[in-house]
């Protein structure tokens, strides 16, 4: 905890230097370095109105390290610090059931994530309702509107959904998409401010071009910013307009080397994450089913294979948050029902697997018995 309070104070300025010298002279011991440290970070943190802290990489920690953090990050809540902590594998969590709406008339048609409520009723509203000032409908201004969170999950590798007039710009990722085609092949009708002089001479084909293509790449890339850039340089290298509009279901180089490149970071783990990664990674792909399997349908099919491991066998018991970590991210938690599933991160990266693009996917699908199971199949 030393170099995270370290970290922090160095980051922070701040007109007074509180218990500066008496940490870095002191040769103490380090719980009372610790302390110090600590004393000075909230001293800091106390002297503004309101403090946002940045975690990143959370899920890279020790579980013992992250207990520590968390006491840690409890304590900073009276100095009035906002915390947000990144983590590339998501916690197991189920959505909350109770969704909140804007009460005013407004642009978030949606429901709410972040949202301000009445102390008293269900009012809420969003924040840009908010910043003006409108109280509750009920109890009026007398009764404070609150954030009623202390901690909200949200996942950041997609963009948001949303509705816009432009069928084009439906969502930030729309947007970007129509941005990237326009500033490479010229006007498509898709009003983004980049673009330049079309290369199709028929304004009604170029605006049916430009649609199909902002559609292919992100139902392609499901919703996943990284291979929707892939899938724009796919269609940047082809050679004419006819092959754009004939873009094929194969997947490209650039996403193989991709994936390819997450399974070697898998591969660099120590034996029993990667084996169990690696295992659960061709269980769940091999089921064909986008929308995964039960868990306890994943651990009767990596089981029998995890107990003849040596590696596995001979570590303590794992849970579903350990197998989540062990696939670094490329297996996902489907929270939709009481039945808790798992699947594969992109529908991509599933026909990657089910394909043999990999030889060590390939050999855990034969550990699996996968192999055998498909050429009695057919």
């Amino acid at each position: 905890m030393e170099d995270f309070f370290s970290v922090i104070d160095s980051q922070i300025p701040a007109r007074k230097e509180p218990h500066r010298q008496s940490c870095e002279t002191s040769n103490r011991p380090v719980t009372t370095k610790v302390n110090l440290l600590r004393k000075r970070v909230r001293s800091k943190f106390g002297i503004s109105k309101h403090s946002f802290l940045i975690l990143d990489g959370y899920d890279r920690l020790h579980k013992t390290q992250q207990t520590l953090l968390d006491h840690e990050l409890v304590g900073l809540k009276p100095h009035n610090v906002s915390v947000l902590i990144t983590r590339r594998v998501p916690t197991c969590y189920k959505p909350a059931i109770v969704e909140f709406f804007c009460d005013r008339p407004c642009q978030c048609p949606n429901a709410l994530r972040l949202y301000f409520k009445c102390e008293k009723c269900d009012f809420a509203l969003c924040y840009p309702c908010n910043s003006f000032g409108r109280g509750c409908r009920e109890h009026g201004a007398s009764i404070p509107l609150v954030e009623p969170y202390d901690h909200i999950d949200l996942n950041l590798s997609k963009p948001s959904t949303g509705s816009n007039d432009n069928p084009a710009f439906a969502s930030p990722l729309h947007h970007f998409t129509a941005l990237e085609l326009e500033k490479e092949m010229g006007d498509l009708r898709l009003n983004s401010v980049l673009a330049g002089p079309s290369a199709v001479s028929s304004g009604h084909r170029t605006a049916a071009l430009g649609r199909s293509l902002v559609k292919s790449i992100i139902r392609k890339s499901g919703w996943n910013l990284n291979l929707a850039r892939l899938r724009l340089d796919e269609v940047h290298d082809l050679d004419s307009f006819e092959g754009v509009e004939k873009v094929n279901d194969r997947l490209p180089r650039s996403i193989t080397a991709y994936f390819a490149h997450e399974i070697e970071r898998i591969e660099r783990r120590d034996a029993v994450e990667r084996d169990i990664g690696l295992l659960a990674i061709t269980a769940v792909a091999h089921s064909g089913k986008a929308t995964g399997i039960p868990v306890s349908e994943l651990e009767s099919r990596i089981r029998g294979v995890m107990n003849e491991s040596l590696s596995v066998s001979n570590s303590p018991p794992w849970g579903l948050d350990n197998v989540m970590l062990a696939t670094n991210g490329l297996l996902v938690v489907q929270p939709r029902t009481d039945i808790v599933h798992i699947a594969c991160y992109n529908q991509d990266f599933g026909f990657y697997v089910r394909e043999d693009y990999n030889e060590t996917l390939y050999n855990s699908k034969c550990k699996l018995g996968l192999g055998d199971q498909m050429k009695e199949e057919s």
